[in-house]
C-alpha cells in the first residue's frame, strides 16, 4: 500500500513539473516573438513618404533641383540676363579724359561697379541697331570723354535674335568686353569688343554709375 502511495506521489510530481515546464516554454516563446503594436503595424503598411528629409536615399534625382549653371557670382539673375555676362569678369576699365583706370572686380569698388552696370539692364528693351553707331567712336570714347569697359576672362559668343520690331533678326557676336559710353545721348548704347559687330540700345540711365566712378575712382 505504501509503495502505491509513493508511486502515485511521484507521478503527480512529474506531471506538475512537466506542466510548469510547458508553461514556461510558451511564455518564453511569447517574449521572443511579441505581437506587433498598432503603431508598428501602421509603420509597415503606411505609404512611403515623399518628404526627402525622412528618406533622403529614396529621393528621385528629378526631385532635387539642379544648380543653375548661369547663377554665377558675377552674374546674379535678378540684375541682368546672364547671356551678357557669360564669363567671370577679369578687369574693369574706366576711361576718363584720356586716362585709363583699371579696377579689380574682386574689390568692393569693382563689385559695386559691376552691380550698378547690370542694374542698367533692368526693365529695358535693349536690342541691336542696324546702323553700328559706335563702331567708329570706340577710339574716341577711350581717348576722350568717359566710358566703361567690362572685360571677361575668356572670349564669349552670343547669338542675338530679335523680334519683328527690331532692326536685326539675328546677329552672331564674338566678344571679350562690353564698352559702355557714360555721357550724353551715347550713354544709352553699348557694344562688344574687340570685333565691334554691332551697337546695342537701350540701357537705363548712366547717371548714378558715372557719379560713383567720379567719386571713387581717381
Amino acid at each position: 500500500m505504501k509503495v502505491k502511495k509513493v508511486v502515485f506521489a511521484m507521478l503527480v510530481t512529474t506531471m506538475v513539473i512537466s506542466g510548469c515546464s510547458h508553461s514556461n516554454d510558451k511564455a518564453g516563446q511569447g517574449k521572443e516573438n511579441p505581437l506587433p503594436s498598432e503603431h508598428e503595424i501602421n509603420s509597415v503598411t503606411a505609404e512611403p513618404s515623399d518628404d526627402p528629409t525622412i528618406y533622403p536615399e529614396m529621393v528621385s534625382p528629378s526631385v532635387v533641383p539642379e544648380k543653375d549653371k548661369n547663377n554665377r557670382e558675377d552674374a546674379p539673375v535678378e540684375y541682368v540676363d546672364a547671356n551678357y555676362f557669360k564669363e567671370k569678369v577679369k578687369d574693369i576699365i574706366y576711361y576718363k579724359d584720356g586716362k585709363k583706370c583699371t579696377i579689380s572686380p574682386d574689390t568692393e569698388q569693382g563689385k559695386q561697379i559691376i552691380l550698378m552696370t547690370k542694374m542698367r539692364y533692368v526693365n529695358t528693351g535693349e536690342h541691336v541697331l542696324r546702323k553700328n553707331k559706335l563702331k567708329k567712336r570706340v577710339s574716341t570714347l577711350q581717348k576722350k570723354g568717359r566710358a566703361l569697359e567690362i572685360k571677361f576672362a575668356k572670349p564669349c559668343y552670343k547669338i542675338y535674335t530679335g523680334g519683328k520690331s527690331n532692326d536685326y533678326k539675328k546677329v552672331s557676336i564674338n566678344y571679350q568686353s562690353w564698352l559702355y559710353p557714360l555721357e550724353g545721348e551715347e550713354s544709352k548704347y553699348f557694344l562688344p569688343l574687340p570685333n565691334k559687330e554691332c551697337t546695342y540700345e537701350r540701357l537705363g540711365d548712366a547717371k548714378q554709375l558715372l557719379e560713383y566712378l567720379e567719386k571713387n575712382i581717381k
